[in-house]
C-alpha cells in the first residue's frame, strides 16, 4: 500500500464535505461486477437513527456507483450502433454541439427539461448497488443517458468501480469529474498494473494510415479553405507538414528494408528527433496542434466529409472498393490514430520508446509498415494517481517481489508510508491436485521424430502437427470422464488459432473424423477471442454446462458438459472463478 498526502490548504474542503470515497478498480468488467455482487451481502447499521427503542435497528447498504465508458452505457440506437469506442464517442460530442440542429441532438442527454429523470436514475443507482447492465437498463427505463446520468451519483457515492483505462488516463478521470485528492484507490488483478498502465499509453501508426490522413486532410483543405479562418489554416497546415514528415521517414525505411540493408531491419529503436526532421515539422508545438484537433472536432470533421465524397462517388459493381469500405467501417478516424501517437511522442524520452516493423502485406498489396510506442515506465504515468490519492491499495495475488512495484510506483513515497501484507493460500492443501503430463501413455515410446509420446512444447518443436494431435486426444479422453465444464488454456491466441486449425485437418492416423469433430461429440466447445466478448463467452459456456436440456452437436448427438479453450494471460484467465460445475 501506497500513501501520498493529497492536496492541502483549500481543497481539503470540498473533499471533506462530499466524505471519504473509495475508487475500486479492476482489469475487466465480469471482475467488477463480481466485487459489486459481494458488496450486495453486508449490511450495516443506518447513518440516521431509529426513533424508538422498540423499533427494530434500520438497516443500510453501501452506496456505490459503476463507472464506464459510452460504449458500455450508451442508450441511443443511432450512436451504440456505431461499434467501436472512439466512433460512440464522437458520435456523442457531435450531437452535444451548439451547431447542431435542436432536433438532431440526443433526446437522452441529462438537460433542465429531464432533470427529474436525472434525479431519480441517481437516487436509483445509490440506492441499489447496480453493476453495468444494471445502470444500462435504468436509463432506458427513464429515457435518461446512463453514461451522463451516472456522473450526479458520484458525490453521494461511497464506493466507484471503474475499468482500469477510466482510473489510469488522466484524461478520462478529467471527463469523468473524478478527483482523486483525499480519497482511497484499490487496484484489484495489481499484478497487471504496470502492464496495463503501458497498454494505455501505448500508440502506432501505420504507412497506409498516414497516406489516407493525408488524402483525407487535402481534401478537406480544398472543400472548405475559403470557409476556414485564419488559425484553422495555419493548424491544418501544420498537421499537413507532421503528416508529410512522418510519411517520408517511415517509406525511407521500407526503401531501406527492402533493399536488405542490415542496419534498417524491423523492430530497431527509432530516434524520435528524427521522425518530423522533414520540412521544419519538428519546430511545430505538438501539444498546441493535439489540442486544437481533439477542440475543434476536426477529425469528426474530415472523416465525416470523406465518407460523405466516398459515398456520393460509390460504384456498388466495383467489389474492391467495396470490400475497403466495409473494411473501414466501425473504425475509428485515423486522425485520432494519429493524435494518439502524437500524444505518445510529448513523452518523456526516458519513459518510453519507438519500434518501427514490416507489416505482412494481405495477397496483392503493398508492402507496410507501422511506428509504435512503447512505454517503458510506468512511473511518471502513475505518479499523477500516487501523488494524489489518499492512500492507493495495490491487492494481487502474485505480486511478490514487491520492489519492482515500489520502485516504479512509488519512488518518491517515503518507506515507511509503505505497508505490505502476504497471505497464505485460502485453498487446503488436501484440495489442491497438479498433475504434470510428460506423454500421452505411461510408457512412452522412444523419440523417432513421427508418432512419438512424448510431449515437447518448446517454441521450436510445438508446431509439430502429430503432437498438436495426440494433445487433443489427451483432452478427448478427459472429456470422456470428466463431467460438466472443461477449462484448457494456451500461452497465446496465436498457438490457439494453430493448434485448432491443425485439429480441423483430417489426419488418416487419427481415424476418420478430426480430433475437432470428436471433441465437439463430447462438449459443446467454446474459445476465448480477442475480437468477441468474454462476458458473452462465458455466459453461453454457463448456459450450456447448467442446463438441464443437453445440447446437441454439429453431427446431432447429445454432448454433455462444455470446453472452454482460452489464453494465459487472456481475457479469461484471471478474475473469472469456475467454480463447481463451471470447472470440473
Amino acid at each position: 500500500m501506497g500513501t501520498a498526502g493529497g492536496k492541502k490548504g483549500g481543497d481539503e474542503g470540498p473533499v471533506a464535505e462530499e466524505g471519504i470515497k473509495i475508487f475500486y478498480t479492476s482489469r475487466t468488467h465480469s471482475q467488477l461486477t463480481q466485487f459489486i455482487q459481494e458488496l450486495r451481502r453486508p449490511e450495516f447499521p443506518a447513518s440516521v437513527p431509529t426513533p424508538t427503542a422498540q423499533e427494530e435497528p434500520a438497516k443500510e447498504i453501501v452506496k456505490q456507483i459503476p463507472l464506464s465508458s459510452r460504449q458500455k452505457l450508451c442508450i441511443n440506437p443511432s450512436v451504440n450502433k456505431l461499434g467501436t469506442l472512439v466512433a460512440i464517442n464522437e458520435r456523442c460530442q457531435s450531437l452535444q454541439q451548439s451547431k447542431t440542429p435542436k432536433e438532431q441532438r440526443c433526446p437522452y442527454l441529462p438537460n433542465a427539461s429531464n432533470l427529474k429523470a436525472t434525479h431519480q436514475f441517481r437516487d436509483t443507482a445509490l440506492a441499489t448497488l447496480p453493476d453495468i447492465e444494471d445502470l444500462y437498463q435504468a436509463g432506458k427505463q427513464l429515457q435518461i443517458c446512463p453514461y451522463y446520468a451516472s456522473r450526479s451519483a458520484i458525490p453521494g457515492a461511497e464506493v466507484i468501480t471503474l475499468p482500469y483505462p477510466l482510473l489510469l488516463q488522466k484524461s478520462a478521470r478529467e471527463a469523468l469529474g473524478i478527483k482523486l485528492e483525499g480519497n482511497i484507490v484499490i487496484i484489484d488483478e495489481a499484478h497487471n498494473i504496470m502492464d496495463a498502465v503501458s497498454n494505455v499509453h501505448a500508440a502506432e501508426i501505420k504507412y497506409t494510415d498516414l497516406k489516407r490522413v493525408k488524402l483525407s486532410l487535402g481534401m478537406y483543405y480544398q472543400r472548405f479553405q475559403q470557409k476556414l479562418k485564419g488559425e484553422n489554416k495555419v493548424m491544418i497546415a501544420q498537421l499537413q507538414r507532421v503528416v508529410e514528415a512522418l510519411g517520408v521517414y517511415i517509406k525511407s525505411r521500407l526503401d531501406k528494408a527492402a533493399k536488405g540493408l542490415k542496419e534498417d531491419q524491423e523492430g530497431l529503436v527509432v530516434d524520435p528527433n528524427l521522425l518530423l526532421k522533414t520540412g521544419g515539422a519538428d519546430q511545430i508545438n505538438l501539444y498546441r496542434l493535439i489540442r486544437y484537433v481533439q477542440e475543434s472536432k476536426l477529425a469528426f470533421k474530415i472523416e465525416g466529409y470523406v465518407s460523405y465524397c466516398e459515398e456520393e462517388s460509390r460504384d456498388t459493381d466495383d467489389e474492391e472498393a467495396e470490400k475497403e469500405i466495409r473494411k473501414r467501417e466501425g473504425r475509428p478516424p485515423v486522425l485520432h490514430t494519429l493524435c494518439s501517437f502524437l500524444t505518445a511522442l510529448t513523452n518523456l524520452s526516458s519513459e518510453g520508446k519507438i519500434f518501427y516493423e514490416k507489416i505482412p502485406p494481405p495477397r496483392g498489396e503493398m508492402q507496410d509498415m507501422k511506428l509504435s510506442y512503447m512505454l517503458l515506465s510506468p512511473t511518471h504515468a502513475f505518479s499523477s494517481i500516487a501523488e494524489s490519492a489518499r492512500a492507493v491499495i495495490l491487492a494481487g495475488g502474485t505480486m511478490s517481489p514487491f520492489e519492482d512495484y515500489k520502485a516504479h510506483l512509488f519512488p518518491d513515497v517515503p518507506p515507511e508510508k509503505i505497508t505490505t501484507l502476504s497471505c497464505g493460500h485460502v485453498i487446503p492443501k488436501e484440495n489442491l491436485c497438479v498433475w504434470t503430463l510428460g506423454s500421452i501413455a505411461p510408457n512412452p515410446k522412444v523419440d523417432t521424430g513421427i508418432g512419438e509420446d512424448c510431449f515437447d512444447f518448446t517454441f521450436a518443436k510445438r508446431s509439430n502437427p502429430n503432437m498438436i494431435n495426440r494433445l487433443g486426444l489427451v483432452l478427448l479422453n478427459l472429456c470422456s470422464v470428466v463431467p460438466d465444464g472443461v477449462v484448457a488454456f494456451f500461452p497465446s491466441y496465436g498457438y490457439l488459432e494453430e493448434v485448432i486449425k491443425v485439429w480441423k485437418t483430417p489426419d488418416q492416423a487419427m481415424g476418420p473424423k478430426t480430433i475437432w469433430e470428436r471433441l465437439e461429440n463430447k462438449k459443446a466447445m467454446f474459445m476465448d477471442s480477442k475480437t468477441e466478448s468474454s462476458e458473452q463467452t462465458l455466459q453461453k459456456y454457463s448456459e450450456v454446462i447448467h442446463s438441464e436440456v443437453r445440447p446437441l452437436s454439429p453431427s446431432g448427438t447429445r454432448v454433455k458438459g462444455a470446453m472452454l479453450l482460452s489464453v494465459v494471460g487472456g481475457k479469461m484467465s484471471e478474475g473469472i472463478n469456475f467454480s463447481d460445475r463451471l470447472g470440473r
